[in-house]
């Protein structure tokens, strides 16, 4: 009764009597219920292996589903990385533009001060030089001065204007001449250097009142002067 109650035991008997209710005898009983028993087996063993066969399935689909979601997500991953990595050399790039820029204006800003240093430099050293140049005119005119009186001293001297004996009158006019272009230039060298170098600060400041006059070591003797370095 319990087999006939069962879906496939019931067909597995069906089968065995091939529908026909009359072989259903006792003799028959016992064979008819091993054949339903291994048909309702067989039958259990497939349902079980389609069973398993539909969990591999789900289970394999499950995990082809999280393999992609995984992959999706690495890939995700990996793009905001990219971009991260993109938005991060775009600043280093930005960055150092910057900072190139900078140094540019920076070398420009030098470059710039140092010629405006530069020429100020050369106004300046224009302005002493003029001054020098005009300084060292009034030390040859004081010079020259000197020895012209000196040359009227003897040429006076040389006319016996204190009536003296001529010998003496000759040396006397030599000794005039002689000190007066050598010795005495020399020993007025501090007073004609001191009137050179007020015509030299007076020129300067006359171009530029801001300029020190005493910025050169002037050697008119020499007709020369340098620049002292500051």
């Amino acid at each position: 009764v319990a087999l006939l109650e069962d879906k496939e035991g019931g067909r597995a008997l069906m089968q065995a009597t091939l529908g026909d209710p009359e072989d259903m005898t006792l003799e028959r009983i016992p064979f008819l219920m091993e054949k339903a028993k291994l048909a309702a087996g067989e039958f259990a063993a497939e349902r079980v292996k389609a069973d398993s066969k539909k969990e591999l399935e789900e289970s394999e689909r499950l995990a082809a589903l999280k393999l992609e979601s995984t992959m999706k997500q690495h890939e995700n991953e990996k793009q905001k990385l990219l971009e991260q990595q993109k938005i991060n050399s775009q600043k280093l790039f930005a960055e150092q533009q910057i900072a190139i820029n900078l140094n540019i204006k920076a070398e420009n800003y030098k470059n710039e001060l140092e010629n405006q240093v530069q020429k100020e430099k050369n106004r300046k050293e224009s302005i002493l030089t003029r001054g020098f140049n005009a300084g060292l005119r009034e030390y040859r005119a004081y010079r020259w001065l000197i020895v012209a009186i000196f040359v009227l001293i003897s040429a006076l001297v040389s006319t016996n204007i204190f009536d003296l004996h001529i010998v003496y009158t000759s040396i006397l006019t030599t000794l005039i001449a002689f000190a007066g272009f050598w010795f005495v230039p020399d020993l007025m060298e501090p007073f004609i250097t001191k009137q050179a170098n007020n015509r030299l600060k007076k020129i300067v400041a006359e171009i530029d009142s801001n300029i020190n006059h005493t910025e050169i070591n002037v050697n008119y003797k020499n007709k020369s002067f340098t620049f002292i370095q500051k």
